[in-house]
């Protein structure tokens, strides 16, 4: 991905446990949020990371208006798939799910996710980080007007890598 393209994040520590975790997790959450399952049908292991997002939802999301949809920028050629944009405090919001621990790339890619929809500058950003216990999830919202700068220009280094590769 373009985030590993241009150096700001390793691939190498990520272990195939955290990788299964992040696909269950995120799995549960889109079946829950699509009504196709409820909570309890999530499989246990899952189920309280599962909890956890939908207490937040239900206490802070007004409206879900994009649930894990493959979106395009084709000015900047590329595409991605943002966990949720919602309604978020009365704001659009764009969150991404983790299940690990909050790494500077984050913000970057919740910027990347903005510039896939329209007026990227009108979206508030954040990591919602899920750890399956009885806490309440951890939001961090990404405030920094530059990592769209960075994004914008981390897309622009990855297609120029990429197309040197071909």
């Amino acid at each position: 991905g373009i985030l590993r393209d241009v150096g700001l994040i390793k691939g190498d520590w990520y272990t195939e446990w955290a990788r299964e975790r992040g696909t269950a997790v995120h799995h549960g959450l889109r079946m829950v949020d699509l009504l196709l399952c409820a909570v309890d049908d999530v499989p246990e292991r899952w189920r309280p990371y599962v909890r956890q997002w939908v207490a937040f939802r239900d206490r802070e999301v007004t409206e879900i208006h994009v649930n894990e949809e493959p979106l395009a920028n084709h000015g900047l050629q590329f595409c991605g798939t943002p966990d949720r944009v919602v309604t978020y405090r009365r704001f659009p919001t764009i969150f991404d799910f983790k299940t690990g621990y909050p790494e500077q790339w984050h913000a970057t890619q919740t910027a990347l996710y903005s510039l896939l929809l329209p007026d990227p500058w009108r979206y508030r950003r954040g990591a919602l980080y899920l750890d399956g216990s009885e806490k309440p999830a951890r939001l961090v919202m990404h405030e920094e007007k530059s990592d769209l700068d960075v994004a914008r220009a981390a897309v622009t280094v990855s297609c120029a890598i990429r197309r040197r590769n071909r």
